[in-house]
């Protein structure tokens, strides 16, 4: 009777035995997986941590050399600024200067073209003025010669008498000597007219040479300033292109 109930018991505890061995690879293959999954978790959310850490440090140096760039692409601008300020006032300047140059050459032109103007009429006027004293020398001759022939005609000749000059005679000499002044004056009017002459058109190479000398080095400086301009913008854009621009993106390990 002893012996049944220890068999039975024995057996009770032999089934319990080999449920409990059966279940036990379930169970700790529960556990595996349990733990496996806790560890994902763990390793996910470190992961996470992680590549949120190094984004946050990466976009920080980003706006560091965004930053920095900007104050240094500020400090060219403010260099740029000063330079084409003086530049302008430069410019300004010699343009002022320019200006008074020129003005003072065309009133310099202006009254040189007047004294050729004055010394234009006043050539017409003794030009004029020479052909009425031709004109009324002419006249004068043309009378004494007719007096004297007249007077040789009506008077019996004598050496005594032919060798004596006629008091009307001095007139043509007076009036030679006249127009003799007045040729050397016209000479003269012709000479300071010449030379008026070469003088105007003198001033005028000399100030179309300086303007044309002038515009063409303004010219070749505003050109050296537009390629100067042109290889600054053209290294800046080359720096921005070769300048890394990371991006990063945030997305969980699976």
């Amino acid at each position: 009777m002893i012996f049944g109930v220890s068999m039975t018991s024995v057996r009770e505890k032999y089934t319990q035995l080999h449920d409990v061995v059966g279940s036990l690879s379930e169970k700790i293959t529960a556990v595996l997986v349990r733990q496996e999954k806790d560890f994902l978790a763990a390793y996910r959310a470190h992961m996470y941590n992680v590549q949120k850490e190094l984004h946050d440090t990466k976009e920080k140096i980003l706006r560091n050399e965004t930053l920095e760039n900007k104050s240094e692409k500020i400090k060219l601008l403010e260099e740029e600024r000063d330079w084409y300020r003086k530049e302008a006032l430069r410019l300004d300047t010699f343009t002022t200067n320019m200006k008074k140059d020129l003005k003072h050459m065309k009133e310099k032109l202006e009254c040189i073209e007047e004294d050729r103007d004055w010394l234009e009429k006043q050539l017409k006027a003794s030009k004029k003025q020479n052909k009425l004293l031709r004109a009324e020398l002419e006249i004068r001759l043309a009378n004494l010669t007719s007096q004297a022939e007249d007077k040789m005609d009506t008077r019996p000749a004598s050496p005594a008498v032919d060798d004596i000059a006629p008091p009307g005679l001095h007139l043509p000499l007076a009036a030679v000597e006249r127009e003799e002044q007045f040729r050397k004056q016209i000479r003269q009017l012709k000479r300071d007219l010449q030379a008026s002459k070469r003088e105007v058109n003198r001033l005028r190479e000399t100030t179309s040479k300086q303007q044309s000398n002038e515009l063409e080095e303004f010219f070749v400086q505003s050109i050296d300033a537009v390629k100067k301009d042109i290889v600054r913008r053209r290294g800046h854009s080359r720096d921005a292109k070769t300048r890394p621009m990371p991006a990063l993106k945030v997305e969980p390990v699976p």
